[in-house]
């Protein structure tokens, strides 16, 4: 009897921690270059950089524009590049986007440190691939709404 008790905890135990596992978010991958245009001229995709933003804990998306409270940051990266530009587009393959998800995107200013959303014309979404223009480079934040 002990055996079948104990088969049945060890069953009951694994299980458990399939589910827990199952239910753990999938870490989104950082974005790649696709293609870059800087100021009309397609240039290496090599030439950008993109690392991981960390976002402070006080964030507050409302605090860079009233419409984006209801969205959620789906990623945040740094854009480097010692290129200079007055402006840049970049085709970035952004994984679990969607071509009928809402999406923003936010900048922040490196001189100010103040973030502004990027205007909805400089910004075309796809499955995968967002595409964008840029007057900088620097900390990027994709938005999706919740």
């Amino acid at each position: 009897m002990k055996k079948v008790v104990s088969m049945m905890m060890a069953a009951v135990l694994a299980l458990a921690f399939g589910l827990v596992s199952m239910a753990a978010p999938s870490p989104a991958a950082m974005p790649t270059v696709e293609k870059v245009m800087i100021d009309g001229v397609e240039v290496d995709a090599s030439s950008i950089q993109i690392e991981e933003y960390e976002v402070p804990e006080n964030f507050d998306l409302a605090e860079v524009d009233e419409t984006l409270k209801d969205m959620t940051i789906f990623q945040a990266v740094d854009i480097q590049t010692d290129l200079e530009f007055e402006e840049m587009d970049l085709s970035l393959n952004v994984p679990g986007i969607k071509a009928d998800d809402t999406v923003k995107l936010i900048q922040q200013d490196t001189e100010t440190e103040e973030w502004a959303l990027i205007e909805d014309e400089k910004v075309t979404v796809e499955d995968d691939t967002i595409e964008v223009t840029l007057e900088k480079a620097g900390p990027l934040m994709v938005l999706v709404e919740a």
